[in-house]
């Protein structure tokens, strides 16, 4: 316990006259009414002591000094884990400024501790903001994560909580994205201090390389990893674009994370480059790829059969014989194609020959046709069909018939392919 004392017999008229000015009226009235001259210094003296202990332990608080405690009686043991001493004296002193109530600044007085001890703890979070940031570009995803959790409602906490795994999941589906990760799996932990686990055989690392094993490890170069270049287990692991996939889901709608889910599901079909490459229309390249790739692929034998039939179609041509402006009419022109350029897309159920005349581009023909069938029809027009097919010698034939499905005379041409 501190103890302070002050002579009474040292207190002159002035200086009492002095501590009397600081007190409120009911205070002042209380000591003139004091009949004894010796208890009215000690009335006086008392309220110098208390307010010289209030302004030492303000002024201890401010310099974080422990002697402060021994004016309040307490220990440096009774100050609680992860506070100063400054915040514990702020805090005794808002508590004894709290108790003098109205008298004199003291409602000021107490209100400037509050604002310490909360200005400190504002710090804090602002520290421990910072280094949860930190962490985060460090590459420390799930214990960032797990440190804006900490914080609470404090700024954006909660969404930079989210953010952590956002972009480290970003990270993988670059991966996924970037390699044909047929065959690989993998374990991703979102638990701090539980690494994520790799199994990528040996037959798909031949033709992977180092470069996704080094990837991986970078995304990962501070949660941990474990990449196992071997067979799969049995049990415990997911295709790795399925897992990617899992990272999106867990984030619910934050960002784009249900589009990113479902596209890194799509990342995982392995066969879709095939089926885009029909649909942009480049025949030969969608060959090229099916005889290429190894994995399991259905119809493989009639999709090969059916971009067979459908390659001649993918040709530059010039005019052989016959009216240059049919085509054009096609869609409304009346200019001349004495060249053009034709491919075909396969879609889900229809084939479409898009023709494309040499310097108007950018008025594509389209003719239609069923899957498997060699000939292109256009009805648009309401009253006339045009039909395009190549004949048994080759020649791009283009024709065009009235609404009775007859031939109009002189009105068709053939293009034969160049080079």
């Amino acid at each position: 316990m501190e103890l302070q004392w002050f002579d009474i017999r040292e207190l002159t008229e002035d200086a009492a006259q002095t501590v009397i000015g600081m007190m409120d009226e009911t205070r002042r009235r209380r000591v003139a009414d004091i009949a004894g001259e010796d208890d009215r210094k000690r009335t006086i003296a008392g309220e110098l002591l208390a307010r010289r202990m209030l302004a030492q332990t303000m002024g201890c608080a401010e310099k974080d000094d422990v002697a402060g405690l021994l004016l309040l009686g307490l220990k440096r043991s009774d100050v609680a884990e992860g506070e100063t001493v400054s915040v514990a004296l702020y805090r005794e002193a808002e508590k004894l400024f709290a108790a003098l109530g109205d008298y004199r600044d003291s409602k000021q007085q107490c209100e400037k501790a509050q604002q310490a001890v909360e200005d400190y703890f504002d710090a804090q979070k602002k520290d421990a903001y910072d280094a949860a940031g930190a962490l985060l570009e460090d590459g420390h995803y799930c214990e960032a994560r797990d440190a804006f959790i900490a914080m609470g409602s404090y700024k954006d906490s909660a969404e930079m909580a989210q953010e952590c795994m956002y972009r480290r999941a970003e990270l993988l589906y670059g991966v996924i994205d970037k390699y044909f990760m047929a065959g690989v799996a993998a374990n991703i932990s979102d638990e701090t201090g539980v690494k994520s686990v790799f199994y990528i055989p040996q037959a798909s690392f031949a033709e992977l390389g180092n470069g996704v094993s080094s990837d991986i490890r970078d995304i990962f170069c501070g949660d941990g990893v474990e990449i196992n270049i071997q067979d799969v287990p049995e049990e415990g692991f997911t295709p790795v674009c399925e897992a990617v996939s899992a990272e999106f889901t867990a984030l619910g709608d934050y960002k784009d994370s249900a589009e990113m889910a479902q596209k890194s599901i799509d990342a995982g079909d392995f066969t879709k480059p095939f089926y885009d490459l029909c649909a942009n229309g480049d025949i030969i390249g969608a060959y090229n790829w099916l005889n290429a790739y190894t994995g399991e692929f259905d119809m493989r034998e009639q999709w090969l059969n059916l971009l067979s039939i459908y390659a001649p179609y993918c040709n530059t041509w010039e005019l052989y014989q016959g009216d240059p402006t049919l085509i054009a009419q096609t869609v409304g022109l009346s200019v001349k194609c004495t060249v053009f350029t034709s491919k075909v897309m396969i879609g889900d159920t229809t084939a479409r020959l898009v023709i494309l005349p040499a310097g108007a581009e950018d008025h594509a023909i389209e003719l239609a046709a069923s899957i498997g069938s060699t000939g292109f029809m256009n009805s648009s027009d309401g009253s006339n069909t045009y039909y395009a097919v190549i004949s048994n010698l080759g020649r791009f034939t283009y024709t065009k018939y009235n609404s009775l499905g007859l031939p109009i005379g002189n009105q068709s041409c053939e293009y034969t392919p160049i080079g």
